[in-house]
């Protein structure tokens, strides 16, 4: 149930960005981490297990800030991406037997987190950015710092 949900919601933003973007083009100003100044309301649009993270550290670090459900009812959203990329990111390694030298194949993760905050129907101002990436799928920690990011600039701004 939840998952649809989310699904649901996901699917809505985007196209709800998606419509604006069309018919307005949904314009993104630079703005500064100083505009989540009184913010209090916040929706947060990732994959399931990264929303999950973020949300954790936002609830521990800052309580006093509503996650609410639907974009429309946010002051500030937080997007959180993650992508496989297209090619390797490593080469040949040592094998730990004596066989020789081995192949190792790792993609590299990328992820990019984004808060924007809208100022009407077709502009938003991204206030911090955030990108990384890992070699590992095991380094899995990337929602999280994100969120700590967020976490933050928003300290910093109240």
């Amino acid at each position: 149930m939840k998952r649809t949900v989310f699904a649901s919601l996901f699917v809505f933003f985007l196209c709800a960005i998606g419509a604006n973007a069309q018919s307005q083009r949904l314009e993104i100003a630079n703005g500064s981490p100083g505009d989540l100044k009184g913010v209090r309301k916040v929706s947060i649009v990732a994959n399931e297990n990264d929303k999950k993270a973020i949300v954790a550290v936002i609830n521990r670090k800052l309580p006093q800030l509503t996650i609410v459900a639907t974009p429309e009812a946010a002051e500030v959203w937080i997007v959180f991406r993650v992508r496989n990329a297209n090619s390797p990111a490593n080469s040949a390694g040592s094998a730990f037997d004596s066989s020789g030298p081995t192949t190792a194949v790792d993609y590299e993760i990328a992820a990019s987190g984004e808060v924007l905050k809208p100022v009407s129907a077709g502009r938003a101002r991204s206030l911090v950015e955030f990108n990384d990436s890992r070699r590992f799928s095991y380094e899995t920690d990337m929602a999280a710092r994100f969120a700590r990011v967020f976490v933050e600039a928003y300290r910093k701004a109240n």
